[in-house]
């Protein structure tokens, strides 16, 4: 009876461990994505760089569009409550069989603020719940201005995967209403390279008349540590036939 009490206090033991070494091992294993702006996954100051490109045609018009580089600040009070800043250098290029131009200006600046609520406050099947409100202002209108508020829900499959879902509502100068939906599948390939792959919608209302735009997007994440990380990612807009390619660096301090 002694042998089988140590013989089993030793595999509670080890079981204990085990179960312990799992755990802690697929809490480190996969990192978070430190450029999601609808998640608060790091504390104090955090700072995001990035250039993109976007191209399309309209007529035998050929645009394109650079922003070199995208700014965005974030500062986290604590892991419910943090402030967002960004602005962009835009560069505009437009050729055609006649004629070439380009144009150079900075973006409107946009501020804005996350909240996200306690991970015990769940609604069926959604795990986390957080709320974005943004104001964005024009440098050369001061009377321009939109204003957007943003619901995301997430519901976790597993440690690998999970679909966010989110609505968006943007109000341009009082005059356009935008509604956007999107669905986003996000997966680890590897404990360090996440894929996000999202579906949106949006309908626009602007004096009486509607219009309805869909895209998609996939986003790649190269997870280097908790304190930095790359993104790159594609956007194809299916109503507009445009593309969007972008890269970006995150740093936490």
């Amino acid at each position: 009876m002694q042998q089988q009490g140590i013989i089993i206090t030793l595999l509670l033991i080890f079981i204990t461990v085990k179960s312990f070494s799992q755990n802690n091992k697929e809490t480190q294993l996969y990192l978070d994505d430190l450029s999601d702006l609808t998640n608060i996954n790091h504390q104090g100051l955090a700072l995001q760089l990035g250039t993109n490109v976007t191209w399309f045609k309209t007529g035998e018009e050929k645009n394109t569009q650079f922003a070199v580089p995208s700014f965005l600040v974030r500062y986290a009070f604590d892991s419910h409550f943090e402030i967002q800043g960004q602005t962009s250098l835009n560069i505009t290029k437009v050729k055609s069989n006649t004629f070439s131009e380009s144009n150079t200006e900075i973006n409107p600046y946009t501020f804005g603020a996350l909240y996200q609520f306690n991970p015990d406050f769940k609604i069926l099947i959604l795990d986390q719940f957080t709320v974005n409100y943004y104001f964005t202002a024009f440098f050369d209108d001061p009377n321009e201005y939109i204003s957007e508020i943003d619901l995301n829900f997430s519901t976790k499959i597993n440690e690998k995967a999970e679909i966010d879902y989110s609505i968006d509502y943007l109000n341009y100068y009082h005059s356009t209403d935008l509604f956007v939906l999107s669905l986003e599948l996000d997966y680890y390939l590897s404990p360090k390279t996440l894929i996000e792959i999202s579906i949106n919608g949006q309908k626009t209302l602007a004096y009486f008349k509607e219009s309805l735009d869909t895209f998609t997007a996939i986003d790649l994440t190269f997870l280097s540590n908790r304190k930095h990380q790359f993104n790159i990612n594609y956007i194809r807009d299916f109503t507009q036939k445009s593309n969007y390619i972008g890269l970006l660096y995150t740093k936490v301090f």
